[in-house]
């Protein structure tokens, strides 16, 4: 019987689904379920799926991408791995595209969450409506909607409610089978949802908080064997992906590989992607009703606006009321079901206190939220404000028992099933963000594209605006690589030398930059309509206008150019009104020899230090000179004929020790760029 429920659940979740992202069933190889205005990572994920598919099938490895960031590539090697999410991805690509792949996955999503939502609700309801109330609140709020439309591993939500129930059922069967079902729960979150996983291991807290309330120190008797079972199996078959990713995480530097690899974020982002209570009691701006409330008290009590896929946590009116009467005005439960209504509603708090902003500000203090101990101890999180999944699961499930408890007395049998009926369409209409239909049709392709795939040639292009590469309109670059599959300028890492070439790619009056992008083997300029400074020089050559992209081709001869790039930060004007920069533990430069082969280089700067210090000069990863700064004091560095390498150079400079009063390493250096403004001078014979 359970089984057929659970058939039947799937299927109206799928069908609810379709309806809502209509007409996608329509255009489920050509259209993807995301708003027009804001696809967010749509893009970039889309052509991820492409990319691991089209290396699949010639022979290449995924992880070293060819195509972008010309001619350096792109290392995808350190890239955390989640198999729940790349390989089912992977496999359907092979079915019908990437796109196909795209929406399917979706939709999977969707019904295995409305299943497994269900799932948790009837176990510890055993209330077939109110669970069904409880999957439709979790599996179609807006908060869940909204994300599937911008970041497609947000969709995988299916684990979340599968390992509450685990947990649950461990704790009441404490048998090893139990335990095997919670380990194998939390290894699925790991797969899938790295941001799941965090907000999730936080949920056993409350659960032993609850727990002691209730039953003291007993109600952990004979359990702690299987939880260190459950520990170390968990930690065992993760091995091969937490090892790395912590070695990463306990980096000595943190602001080197940690950084690079996108596992430390700053405090400024973990304040601004904090939810706000407002967030919990607004409607979607894209609600077909509502929206005009929210957009009132935006303007008019918040005076701001909210990020609206992440920011939209929107509880539902007629779910918070039906938990309020749950809470307040029912007396008596069954033992089993007061510990569990206990339970969600201090994990529904929490998490929605652990969403907030890391500082409470009240009556002039400060006082610190979770977020403001835990953002220190693991930097790759700081979107707090999707805990909201997890206050929404908790209002699922109170929704979920009050049915179980209120319409028993106030309805009569023969109309629960309409009244269910009416609570499920309430629920949709609150939490819905359609109409108008979110669909982007990417059946058509802007011209310009289509015209250079039929260009003959092995050659690279670049394309302007040339963003950094974590920008939507880079991920759309990318997006259109799939259509002409020419190699690209564009791409490159932030912090890497193509990232560098990048920033010197602004200067498009400068001969120099087009001669070294010739050198490179890039041939054409796409110059899209808001890139308004492009002009027809001895550099470029106008080939034409295609819908609202300018297209050149580069007429410069790639020259013998030696491009220096720094990574020190932005210069300063101290009291003698010359520039200044930074040297921090990692600075850098980059330089490119475009000779085959090596050449000597004349290395020239002013120094300061603000107490007696030691800085090495690296060149490659080998000393080329130690120098000893004298404190407040400015000294001139000279290093002749470095030898670099016909490629790419690094030059590091890192503070040593101090000489006196401490061996510790001093925190900073500075320096200053000589008055030519050239810091090297380059010579063609060899050595």
């Amino acid at each position: 019987m359970v089984g057929i429920r659970l058939f039947q659940v799937a299927l109206l979740t799928a069908l609810i689904f379709l309806g809502l992202s209509f007409p996608l069933i329509l255009n489920f190889k050509s259209s993807i379920f995301a708003d027009p205005q804001w696809p967010f990572d749509t893009f970039g994920t889309l052509y991820g799926i492409w990319w691991f598919q089209a290396a699949w099938e010639n022979g290449v490895s995924a992880t070293q991408n060819t195509l972008l960031a010309h001619p350096f590539g792109l290392d995808w090697s350190s890239l955390p791995v989640q198999p729940l999410l790349t390989y089912p991805l992977f496999i359907f690509s092979f079915l019908g595209g990437e796109i196909f792949a795209f929406n399917f996955y979706v939709l999977t999503n969707f019904v295995a969450t409305g299943v497994a939502m269900y799932g948790l609700c009837y176990y510890c309801t055993r209330h077939e409506r109110g669970s069904l109330l409880g999957a439709l609140i979790f599996t179609f709020s807006s908060n869940h909607l909204l994300q599937s439309m911008s970041h497609l591993g947000f969709s995988t939500t299916q684990f979340i409610p599968l390992f509450i129930l685990c947990w649950i059922y461990f704790w009441e069967k404490r048998s090893w089978l139990s335990a095997f079902l919670c380990a194998l729960s939390v290894c699925c979150l790991f797969w899938s949802n790295y941001y799941f996983l965090y907000f999730c291991l936080f949920f056993p807290l409350c659960y032993f908080g609850v727990s002691f309330f209730y039953r003291g120190l007993l109600a952990w008797k004979g359990a702690w064997t299987k939880l260190l079972g459950i520990g170390l199996f968990c930690g065992l078959l993760l091995s091969p992906q937490w090892v790395p990713m912590a070695k990463i995480l306990l980096h000595k530097d943190p602001s080197a590989e940690v950084q690079a690899s996108g596992y430390a974020r700053s405090q400024k982002d973990v304040i601004k992607y904090a939810a706000h209570p407002s967030d919990y009691l607004l409607p979607s701006e894209y609600h077909p009703v509502l929206s005009k409330v929210t957009e009132w008290v935006q303007k008019n009590v918040l005076k701001k606006k909210r990020h609206f896929s992440d920011k939209t946590l929107y509880l539902g009116i007629f779910p918070l009321i039906v938990v309020f009467l749950l809470i307040f005005f029912r007396k008596r439960f069954e033992s089993r079901d007061r510990f569990l209504i206990t339970l969600f509603a201090v994990s529904g708090l929490f998490f929605f206190w652990f969403s907030l902003s890391p500082w409470w500000q009240i009556w002039g203090l400060s006082v610190p939220r979770p977020s403001a101990f835990l953002h220190p101890l693991v930097p790759m999180f700081r979107y707090y404000c999707r805990a909201g999944f997890l206050v929404s699961l908790f209002v699922g499930l109170l929704v979920a028992y009050s049915w179980k408890y209120f319409p028993v007395k106030f309805v009569k049998e023969k109309t629960r099933n309409w009244v269910c009926a009416a609570a499920c369409c309430l629920i949709l209409f609150e939490f819905s963000v359609i109409p108008p239909a979110k669909n982007i049709n990417l059946a058509s392709v802007p011209e310009v594209y289509t015209w250079l795939k039929d260009q003959p040639g092995d050659f690279a292009i670049v394309e302007y605006p040339f963003v950094r590469s974590i920008k939507e309109r880079q991920q759309k670059y990318m997006f259109y690589q799939r259509i002409h599959q020419k190699k690209m300028m564009n791409g490159g890492d932030v912090g890497t030398l193509s990232d560098m070439i990048r920033k010197k790619a602004q200067e498009i009056d400068n001969p120099e930059m087009w001669s070294l992008l010739a050198h490179f083997g890039t041939k054409y300029v796409l110059v899209h309509k808001d890139q308004e400074r492009f002009q027809q020089n001895e550099s470029l050559k106008l080939v034409g206008q295609m819908g609202e992209t300018e297209v050149f081709e580069i007429m410069a001869k790639p020259q013998a150019v030696h491009t220096v790039f720094w990574n020190f930060g932005q210069s300063l004007k101290w009291n003698d009104e010359k520039g200044w920069r930074w040297i921090g533990r990692t600075a850098k430069i980059w330089c490119l020899n475009t000779e085959k082969i090596a050449l000597p280089a004349n290395l020239e700067f002013k120094l300061y230090s603000p107490q007696e210090n030691e800085l090495q000069v690296v060149l490659n990863g080998e000393v080329v000179q130690t120098i000893k700064c004298e404190k407040e004091k400015t000294k001139l560095l000279k290093l002749s004929k470095l030898k670099l390498v016909s490629g790419e150079n690094l030059i590091e400079f890192k503070p040593a020790r101090l000489v006196s009063h401490s061996d510790k390493p001093s925190r900073k250096v500075s320096f200053r760029l000589n008055d030519q403004g050239r810091v090297f001078n380059f010579y063609k014979n060899d050595f």
